[in-house]
């Protein structure tokens, strides 16, 4: 008998089924196996075995309650790229007192289709042994056959490590498009890439479960009753399935519990842009927007538009980001939103005149990067940038892991001022700075300036002390090839890069650097030929700005706060003055800035849209202490 039962195995192994290629269309239902009128369908759901074949032998568990209590060793998350956690991930976060996502900053994942990012979950109060993110891709692209060949490939991984079960969330459930949660093609093309990882391992007899966690009792019932349906088609052929159900242990919330979870789920809107030259017609851009509103009916709009180049070069000049002045009037900030409007393809923004909070996260590509869509306003005169606040997100495969140093008992902030010696606005700047600060007892500063800021000088300070913000005001450079080599140019005319960054142990988790007028952001390669060389100087200053935030952010920096155009001195003063008060006071990155922007709009300083956060706008780097006497 044993000999048989092996012979069996080897047959299967050697010609393993494939499923029929995706389809959006619903297979074609078979004769019931079982009928949707019986069981009643109420939980808990009975055990039920249900037989297509033994090619596979698969159980799936659906369990009520709380994902941080599944008692399976891993748990498997989908994950957009660049996108905000999911719910599953904010409740994980919150039962590990925080660790999940600072991990997740730290590590910076791509989460790009079917790739695996494990962490894991260490003594804190979790009982899984660790989570694994599965990635989606980009959400723009996202569709059903990249939720089965994600799902697929996500489970391959698991099985490589000889997991015999995991416990998951219905992931992918709004699709784009869509308002609505749509559960049964979520639950069909996550469960065919599932089982087609399945079919093709020649181990797969080791595995044994999976458990969907749903807290919803209504949704757990609507995902059993697909099931009963789904186990019967083509993408169950040859498959023996066994159904069953779980409630999982309650674990009561404390009253910080609750209130993190609160913070956690602040209502954010997502912007997603995608700008390339076009193929067809010279000197022409397409881009594209997808906005995914925070209101309750979670839309989705999507819009793309074609457009002249020289709307971009008017955008430059109209924020004159080559000449000492920048934007210094309101009528000039006008000017330049409305370009910026006129560029982004229309009604994209409408949705936010009706939501609560019009908070926006941006998330680009290279090219939509260089333009300051913090101007924008929406129809009704109002700028999301001062209602609710505007941070860009940072995405790239070559970010690397910089550990922020230990929180201390007060803010500590290295500030480099004019190493070059050429900038009185920025010696004017510091100056004011320092004494404005001067009086909170919840700082401490570090100010070097001129000779002093040598690069040698620098690095041997960040090696013996703590720092939890670098600000910085002088020149930069920027090297058009390769972004890791922009960098803040230091006294003795040698740069400090994204590429020292990495040679450090640790770095501030706060780069704010601060182009004051005089300042200017300089090549460090070669001008292109056969261009206008006033095109060059507008395009080579508009990218330099970016290019400065993506060498330090490439570099692990965690927050990076710039500004587009040359910035006023007295401007430059008042904005840090009150972004430090604002972090000092324990307040998150994103209301600091939009606090110190408001600040400047209420002074008469059109600077306000000029200030660039990339970063996590929840994220506090000094959370505020209890009040030692109270």
């Amino acid at each position: 008998m044993p000999a048989k039962k092996k012979s069996t195995k080897l047959a299967r192994k050697k010609s393993p089924k494939k499923l029929p290629e995706p389809v959006v269309a619903s297979a074609t239902v078979t004769k019931p196996l079982i009928s949707p009128s019986e069981p009643k369908n109420d939980f808990p759901f009975p055990r039920v075995t249900i037989t297509r074949g033994d090619d596979v032998a698969l159980e799936i568990e659906l369990a009520l309650g709380d994902i941080t209590e599944t008692p399976s060793r891993v748990i498997l998350l989908g994950q957009f790229q660049g996108m905000d956690p999911t719910a599953a991930s904010v409740d994980l976060d919150r039962a590990m007192n925080g660790a999940l996502f600072r991990l997740i900053n730290l590590r910076r994942a791509v989460h790009g289709a079917g790739e695996l990012d494990i962490i894991p979950t260490g003594r804190h109060p979790v009982m899984a042994e660790m989570i694994a993110f599965l990635g989606l891709g980009d959400g723009s692209l996202f569709d059903e056959n990249v939720l089965a060949s994600a799902a697929c490939s996500g489970l391959r991984s698991l099985l490589a490590s000889h997991f015999d079960e995991f416990a998951t969330v219905l992931m992918g459930g709004r699709l784009l498009n869509q308002k609505e949660i749509n559960v049964a093609a979520a639950l069909r093309y996550m469960l065919r890439g599932f089982i087609q990882a399945l079919r093709d391992d020649p181990d797969r007899d080791r595995f044994r479960r999976i458990v969907i966690v749903e807290k919803d009792p209504s949704r757990l019932r609507e995902i059993h009753s697909i099931l009963r349906v789904l186990v019967q088609e083509d993408e169950f052929e040859g498959v023996r399935t066994t159904l069953c159900a779980s409630t999982l242990p309650i674990r009561g919330r404390s009253e910080d519990e609750r209130l993190r979870v609160a913070m956690a789920k602040q209502e954010t809107n997502l912007l997603m842009l995608s700008m390339q030259p076009d193929e067809k017609v010279s000197g022409f851009f397409g881009i594209e927007a997808i906005l995914h509103t925070s209101a309750a009916s979670a839309a989705v709009i999507k819009r793309s538009r074609r457009f002249s180049g020289k709307k971009i070069e008017e955008l430059y000049a109209a924020a004159e980001v080559t000449e000492a002045r920048g934007v210094t009037t309101f009528r000039q900030l006008q000017a330049v939103s409305k370009l910026a409007a006129e560029i982004l393809p229309e009604e994209v923004l409408d949705p936010l005149k009706s939501v609560t909070n019009p908070r926006i996260e941006l998330i680009h590509d290279a090219e939509s990067s260089r333009l300051p869509w913090e101007t924008l306003a929406l129809s009704d005169g109002s700028y999301p940038a001062l209602e609710g606040g505007f941070s860009r997100r940072f995405v790239s495969e070559r970010a690397a892991v910089v550990w922020p140093p230990k929180q201390g008992e007060r803010l500590r902030i290295l500030m480099i001022i004019d190493p070059t010696g050429d900038l009185p606005g920025a010696r004017k700047e510091g100056a004011l700075l320092r004494a404005a600060l001067a009086s909170n007892e919840s700082t401490v500063i570090k100010y070097i300036e001129n000779e002093t800021a040598t690069k040698e000088n620098f690095k041997a300070i960040l090696a013996e002390q703590s720092f939890d913000i670098l600000h910085y005001a002088g020149h930069s450079g920027f090297n058009r090839e390769n972004s890791r080599f922009s960098g803040l140019l230091l006294h003795g005319a040698e740069y400090f890069t994204g590429a020292d960054v990495l040679t450090l142990s640790q770095f501030p988790p706060v780069v704010i650097f601060n182009s004051c007028e005089a300042a200017r952001i300089y090549r460090r390669d070669p001008v292109l030929t056969g261009e206008v060389i006033t095109k060059v100087r507008n395009r080579d200053a508009a990218h330099g700005a970016i290019s400065i935030a993506e060498a330090f952010l490439i570099a692990g920096v965690q927050h990076y706060i710039g500004t587009f155009w040359p910035v006023n001195d007295d401007a430059a003063t008042l904005f840090g003055k009150v972004l430090y008060e604002q972090i000092s006071n324990g307040e998150t990155m994103g209301k600091s800035v939009t606090e110190a922007r408001k600040t400047l709009k209420e002074n008469g300083q059109p600077d306000w849209a000029n200030y660039i956060h990339y970063g996590n706008p929840d994220a506090a780097i000094f959370p505020s202490r209890p009040n030692q006497n109270s």
